[in-house]
């Protein structure tokens, strides 16, 4: 999205009805393209009863986001949209781009940066996956009737399976924010440029103006579903919890993924990180092997 605000093509205030006109009813009709990265779109889950198969359904997903009615007033609460927000953000780079996300990563970022990171696996890469592994201990979830109907929606519809990831088909879908698939080092490569104030050897792909506007705060207060306050800019979580997922430095920023995965960039340090495991944590917010990996890294830095 920030190659689309970059380009001149998309404004993070512009209302998602701009570029997806379908979207603007039952109350999503002020919604804008920050309120959808920020995670305050009132869309966390779906209303409709969804399958976990249907997932794999790129316009079946989207019509169901654009068609219902948000489980609160656009940008009146914050609430992680966990795997909606790839739906949402994507559908806007869609309609705006003419390709699909996969192809825009590939096309603007992973090819340019030899960065090995895809959403939607080219079949000749299967053999280069590793299985990935559910988490060998699991905190006791609570029970879907006693949550709000945003949460209950949100983690029970569909109940997401740690493992449907190894699927070939789930694996070849086009699924933002379910399965990305890359290697350490090419998550690195995505964030070093960012790290580098937009600049990298192949590729000068964001001003520091536009990263700026990427890493603008743009909610801060409590997140329901992490159930403390976040600040979240626009795609990226800046490095404020007191878990310190990427460091010291409380102006980096980035993204974790279920099961331990992440990336982040520090423009004061100049260091960007990519990490992926195939043995999934159990911890939804923060993994116990973070903070060792960043302090090794940091460490080796200093010495």
């Amino acid at each position: 999205m920030a190659i689309l605000v970059e380009k001149g093509l998309v404004n993070y205030s512009d209302l998602v009805t701009k570029h997806w006109p379908e979207f603007g009813q039952n109350g999503k009709e002020e919604t804008t393209v920050s309120h959808i990265l920020s995670h305050q779109s009132g869309n966390p889950g779906l209303r409709e009863f969804t399958l976990l198969d249907e997932l794999m359904n790129w316009d079946l997903i989207c019509d169901r986001l654009a068609r219902q009615k948000p489980y609160w007033e656009t940008g009146e609460f914050t609430s992680y949209h966990g795997w909606t927000v790839g739906f949402l953000a994507g559908e806007i780079i869609k309609r705006v781009s003419g390709k699909s996300i996969g192809q825009v990563l590939q096309d603007e970022l992973a090819t340019p940066l030899d960065a090995e990171v895809f959403i939607g696996l080219p079949k000749d890469k299967h053999d280069e996956v590793a299985t990935l592994y559910k988490p060998i201990t699991q905190h006791q979830l609570p029970d879907l009737i006693t949550l709000p109907d945003f949460l209950a929606s949100a983690v029970g519809n569909p109940v997401l399976d740690a493992e449907s990831p190894n699927r070939p088909e789930w694996r070849e879908a086009e699924m933002p924010a379910l399965n990305g698939h890359g290697s350490a080092e090419g998550i690195a490569k995505l964030y070093h440029p960012l790290a580098q104030s937009g600049k990298s050897d192949s590729l000068n792909y964001l001003s520091n103006e536009t990263i700026d506007k990427m890493t603008t705060v743009a909610s801060s207060r409590l997140d329901a579903m992490i159930g403390m306050p976040v600040d979240w800019a626009h795609g990226m979580v800046m490095n404020t919890l007191d878990l310190k997922l990427y460091g010291e430095n409380k102006k980096a920023f980035g993204h974790s993924g279920w099961g331990g995965s992440f990336g982040c960039a520090d423009r004061e340090n100049q260091v960007a990180i990519g990490y992926v495991c195939n043995q999934m944590g159990p911890d939804t917010v923060g993994d116990a092997r973070t903070p060792r990996i960043i302090k090794s890294i940091f460490d080796a830095i200093e010495s």
